[in-house]
């Protein structure tokens, strides 16, 4: 649009308009250089709209509420391009009321309905310029309020931390990746550690995974099997999801192809060694090249093919070491029917001539329980040889 041609439209609203608002010129022209530019808006040359067009809309256009086919709410129909001009209007004469009332910066908020008007306008009246569709304010709420400023808070740290780690795996520097840690740290606030290696007994870094091009209409799951492996005879079972398609004992879909198996573009298919000494192989399905040729194989077999790494197996565990058995010996269990008796040792005594001789000792008193126990068998025990009975004659029950 030219500027000739905005001003004409731009006075159909009358010289007030024009001459309080030139910015609206900047908001209805296209860009410098657009016109004369091919593919620069909607793939075409010029901007879509042009002065003549923009003047005969404002001629004949109606404010919104006058339409016959209005329908919904007020924030939820579009508006035309007089009731955009009009709006931008109203929304820079509040605005400015509020900056000369003292306000020294106004923020962008949804729920303010001066600074949502503005936009609305403003980008309906710049997408009139480019031939974009126009939004209604419920949409531009929508989506404006959705644009939220990245501060300087955790969420804004840790968008960085990521941004980064994601350049070193894009340059494929994977020794470079860390763990980055946010702590409550005022010397320290970040603290990193660099990746654990891939773990071999995780049921998804040990697999080997590999592509193959084929067309699942002429190529058999044995095709696959065997050019996968090399030609190499092995003991192996294949698996589509949770699918059995072959093991060692059954190999009846070797001969079926892969359209049959319903083993399409996009799927894999898994090759488990039986024997548990190699590595399992993942294979990912999709299509031949548009160049290849009808007549040749109806796969590509990926080159180099794939290496599984050897499983490594852990030793078996040692075998349990038996008790040892103690030096100590078990103190015997006392019983009132089994009484060991120890008699004690001699006893030396002196005598007149400086000489000493042992002296017997005395016999020691049994225990209670061995007196009674006698006692009830009708016996008397004598406590030594001067003891003499009472009476001399005992009476037996």
């Amino acid at each position: 649009m030219s500027r000739h041609r905005t001003s004409h439209a731009l006075a159909i609203l009358g010289p007030e308009l024009h001459n309080k608002l030139p910015e609206t010129k900047v908001l209805l022209t296209p860009a410098n250089g657009v016109n004369g530019k091919e593919h620069a808006v909607n793939g075409k040359g010029n901007a879509h709209a042009s002065g003549s067009k923009v003047a005969e809309e404002l001629l004949h256009s109606s404010p919104n509420g006058d339409a016959p086919n209005t329908k919904g709410l007020k924030d939820q129909q579009v508006l035309s391009l007089k009731d955009n001009l009009e709006l931008f209007t109203s929304s820079i004469n509040r605005l400015a009321a509020r900056l000369q009332a003292g306000e020294d910066t106004i923020s962008f908020d949804k729920d303010d309905d001066d600074t949502l008007d503005f936009v609305t306008a403003a980008s309906n009246l710049r997408s009139v310029a480019y031939g974009i569709e126009e939004k209604t304010r419920w949409e531009v709420k929508e989506m404006a309020g959705n644009i939220i400023p990245a501060i300087a808070t955790t969420n804004a740290i840790v968008s960085g931390l990521i941004v980064l780690q994601a350049l070193h795996f894009l340059r494929k520097s994977y020794k470079r990746l860390k763990n980055v840690h946010i702590q409550l740290k005022p010397s320290v606030p970040l603290s990193s550690i660099s990746l654990s290696p891939p773990n071999s007994l995780c049921g998804i870094c040990r697999d080997t995974y590999t592509i193959l091009a084929c067309d699942p209409e002429r190529t058999t799951l044995g095709d696959v099997v065997s050019g996968i492996l090399g030609g190499v005879e092995r003991d192996v079972s294949i698996y589509e999801d949770k699918r059995v398609l072959s093991d060692p004992d059954w190999d009846d879909n070797n001969e079926r192809t892969l359209a049959s198996l319903n083993v399409t573009k996009g799927k894999f298919l898994t090759i488990v060694d039986e024997d548990g000494e190699l590595g399992t192989i993942a294979v990912a399905l999709c299509d031949l090249p548009p160049n290849h040729p009808i007549d040749s194989l109806p796969c590509i077999l990926p080159s180099p093919l794939p290496s599984p790494p050897r499983i490594v197996k852990p030793p078996p565990p040692a075998p349990p070491t038996p008790p040892r058995q103690t030096l100590k010996r078990r103190v015997p269990h006392d019983d009132d029917d089994e009484i060991t008796e120890i008699e004690p040792n001699a006893k030396r005594v002196k005598i007149s001539n400086g000489n000493t001789k042992i002296r017997p000792a005395e016999t020691p008193l049994s225990s209670p329980s061995k007196r009674r126990k006698l006692e009830e068998d009708g016996l008397v025990l004598m406590e030594s040889a001067t003891d003499k009975l009472d009476d001399d004659v005992i009476e037996i029950d």
